[in-house]
């Protein structure tokens, strides 16, 4: 006979059976997500697209920004010098 201090339990087992299949319910679930990412992905292409947009007319905004304090600048500089 073993004399034991501690005894580890063992770890207890999950087998879950399914009581039925329907294989219409499971071909449906796969044409949703078939759907979802052909979704997903037409979704990325237009955020990508967005993005690229936006940032063309940043960059155009910007440059004109820039060419109106370049103005003003030069300007000033005459209106300063000029005399």
């Amino acid at each position: 006979m073993k004399i034991v201090m501690f005894k580890t339990a063992k770890p207890r087992v999950f087998q879950y059976k399914p009581r039925y299949y329907n294989p219409e319910k499971e071909a449906l679930e796969e044409r949703k997500k078939a759907r979802e990412l052909r979704t997903s992905d037409s979704g990325q292409r237009l955020k990508e697209e967005m993005t690229r947009k936006w940032h063309r007319k940043a960059k155009s905004k910007s440059n004109k920004t820039a060419l109106a304090y370049a103005i003003v600048l030069v300007l000033l500089l005459l209106l300063i010098f000029g005399r």
